[in-house]
Formats: C-alpha cells, sequence, structure tokens
C-alpha cells in the first residue's frame, strides 16, 4: 500500500522496472518511490512494493499454469505437471526484475 492504498499495476510496473535496473538487492527505496513517481510516494519499507510484486508474479504464473494445464484436458498427469512448471518457470524467466544480482 502506498498512502493507504493499494498499488496499482501501472505503479507496480514502474517499481518493477526500478528493481530490475539495478537489481533488488541494490535498489534502494527512494528509488522505487522516485520510479512509481506518485505524491504520496512514501513507503514504510522495501517490503511493500516486492510484497505487491512477488503477489503478482505468483498469480501470474498460476493463471499461466492453470491454462496450460486446462488445454491438455485429458493427458497423463505427470505431462500436465510437465507443463505447467515449464511454463510458470517461462513466466518467471521473463519477469526477473526480482531476482537479486
Amino acid at each position: 500500500m502506498v498512502g493507504g492504498r493499494p498499488l496499482c499495476r501501472l505503479e507496480l510496473d514502474a517499481a518493477e522496472a526500478a528493481f530490475a535496473k539495478d537489481g533488488s538487492s541494490q535498489t534502494r527505496i527512494e528509488d522505487v518511490a522516485a520510479a512509481v513517481g506518485t505524491a504520496d510516494n512514501y513507503f514504510v519499507d522495501r517490503g511493500v512494493p516486492v510484497g505487491a510484486l512477488f503477489d503478482r508474479r505468483r498469480d501470474g504464473a498460476f493463471a499461466r499454469g492453470d491454462g496450460v494445464s486446462a488445454d491438455l484436458g485429458h493427458a497423463p498427469f505427470v505431462t500436465r505437471l510437465e507443463a505447467t512448471l515449464t511454463a510458470a518457470a517461462m513466466y518467471f524467466d521473463t519477469h526477473l526484475g526480482l531476482a537479486p544480482s
């Protein structure tokens, strides 16, 4: 939350870009606040945007995996599991902004 409200999609995109620029361990919370650019851009700590981004990426990975699993219908369990895990891994691979540098 920022200013008592949840971060919106554009704010999360800006925060993720700030983390991706220098890596999550090197990015200062002031850099994230400046990137978000809201009038009430004060974060108590880096846990606020990082937590929101992790939630967003987790939900996206689950959605991607669920879609792949549903597409395979009645395929054997191992086939669906491998496809689901591969889709989730590929999703995370495209969103490495939170990976430690």
